[in-house]
């Protein structure tokens, strides 16, 4: 159990992160290749594109609330491991996808894949730091996450080429899987028994508002990650590996020399400065 003053930066807090960084650059070097894999080889629009990169995270959504519970009760590292696994897997199967419909429900469970490692990884984090360093250490563990978002991209196009689909599925997956590999290095850290008469309600009250605001806040960036890929095409780029890279290098800069900032300003100011800068970010592209 973390102990107030307890040091942060330790070999197990690393490799989680660097599970995390193996894993997000699995799935965010995808982020141009699916869009182009729909519109291209499947011969969708632009409606489809949504379907196939969003039904991704309908399968993240509907696990969530649960994984959590899952990792109270079993683990985090079960989550970890087991979440990348799906995710590696799923990712090798979509060189058999020939249809929409089947690249919407490998797409679905590997969301499902998604929300376990997540939640799995980021309550591994939480539970090593120190109660009054948890801002900062969150800040440390998305360094994995655009890591992955910075540099993915790039390698995805990289790896696709022309129309080298197969070869992006399956370093994609190599990726997971070592993901799943780290993970399974990791050891569970000890916590505290829940109290009896404990809330056992699945959704806690408390979370519904956050969670609400979180959601409305990931919207705008869902479109972003969905459909930068193609728009970059009408604005005559050579793809949107620069646009990413750009973006997960500001942000990365941000969570790194700003890790203290949520701690310091407190979670609600530190959340409104960032969503307000965000939706005027989104505004402005829209324009």
């Amino acid at each position: 159990m973390s102990r107030p003053g307890g040091r942060l930066i330790t070999g197990q807090f690393v490799l989680v992160v660097a599970a995390g960084l193996a894993y997000f650059l699995a799935l965010t070097m995808l982020s141009p290749v699916i869009p182009r894999y729909v519109e291209g080889p499947l011969g969708g629009g632009s409606v489809a594109v949504g379907v196939g990169v969003g039904t991704f995270a309908v399968g993240a959504v509907l696990l969530r609330p649960y994984a959590g519970r899952i990792g109270d009760r079993i683990g985090r590292r079960v989550l970890v491991v087991g979440g990348a696994l799906v995710v590696a897997v799923m990712t090798a199967l979509f060189g058999l996808v020939e249809s929409l419909a089947w690249l919407a429900g490998i797409r679905f469970i590997a969301g499902i894949g998604e929300a376990a490692f997540f939640v799995g990884a980021a309550t591994m984090i939480t539970d090593m730091a120190p109660p009054e360093r948890r801002g900062e250490a969150v800040s440390y563990w998305s360094v994995a996450v655009y890591g992955g978002l910075a540099f993915g991209p790039v390698l995805g196009e990289a790896v696709l080429g022309e129309d080298r689909y197969g070869h992006a599925w399956a370093a994609a997956a190599l990726l997971a899987l070592l993901a799943a590999g780290l993970g399974m290095l990791t050891r569970e850290v000890e916590r505290p028994r829940a109290h009896a008469g404990t809330s056992t309600h699945l959704l806690h009250r408390a979370a519904l508002g956050p969670g609400l605001v979180l959601f409305l806040g990931l919207v705008g960036l869902a479109g972003y990650w969905a459909f930068v890929p193609l728009y970059v095409d009408d604005l005559g780029l050579s793809g949107s590996g620069g646009i990413f890279m750009l973006y997960g290098v500001l942000v990365l800069a941000v969570r790194i020399f700003g890790a203290r900032l949520p701690d310091t300003l407190g979670s609600r100011r530190a959340g409104s400065a960032a969503l307000a800068l965000g939706a005027l970010g989104t505004a402005a592209m829209a324009a």
